[in-house]
């Protein structure tokens, strides 16, 4: 049975407590940032959790925190990481590196409660879900044993929504687009969830994000 965990990058210095925020945080967006020691520690007790996981594929975001996490997982594995930038998260183009203020955050929610408006510079969200989920979708269609997937949490937080909504985007935002405009920052960073196919249909089996409930079908 073809498994596939998805798993969210580990912290970084723009995330809430890290160096450059102190209590805040900052819209990451497509800063290409390391992960701190915060994220190192995350990614190598993740490595341990997943070291008994038939991992036999690995895919990330060319972004470098989603980067990282797969290679210190990969290693474990000895297997190779395949970057993509179709599992980027979505481009915000100049709200990157504000500091995640209520007035910045309900601009964000705004921008997908109209989600063919595009923030100066970015995308629209749904060029990103359109994006994102195609990549996504792939992967899923070329497991073969069980892949690895390191993304962001906004990803994450849509993955299951839009399995639930039978694998089709424009239902899934019609039913869930109040979740969809939640803050993703709920999702732990080295959290995770697994997804396995049975009867024909991907389904969430597990989840690993202490900070989150995510439906498990």
């Amino acid at each position: 049975m073809p498994a596939v965990i998805v798993v969210r990058h580990g912290s970084t210095a723009w995330n809430k407590g890290g160096s450059d925020t102190g209590d805040g945080e900052r819209i990451r967006s497509h800063a290409d940032l390391a992960l701190d020691h915060r994220g190192r520690a995350e990614t190598a007790r993740l490595a341990e959790d997943l070291k008994d996981e038939p991992i036999d594929s690995v895919v990330a975001s060319d972004l470098k925190p989603a980067a990282m996490t797969a290679r210190r997982i990969a290693d474990t594995h000895h297997a190779t990481v395949k970057t993509t930038p179709g599992l980027r998260t979505w481009n915000l183009g100049e709200l990157q590196g504000k500091v995640a203020t209520k007035d910045v955050t309900d601009k964000i929610a705004n921008f997908v409660r109209h989600p063919d408006d595009v923030p100066a510079g970015g995308e629209s969200f749904q060029t990103f879900a359109k994006r994102f989920l195609a990549t996504f979708s792939r992967t899923l269609d070329e497991a073969k044993q069980t892949t690895l997937v390191v993304a962001h949490g906004r990803n994450i937080q849509m993955i299951p929504l839009w399995l639930e909504s039978g694998q089709d985007r424009m239902a899934m935002y019609r039913a869930h687009s109040k979740e969809l405009a939640a803050d993703p920052g709920t999702v732990a960073h080295g959290g995770y969830i697994r997804l396995e196919k049975t009867n024909g249909a991907w389904r969430v089996t597990d989840t690993h994000l202490p900070q989150h409930k995510v439906p498990v079908s």
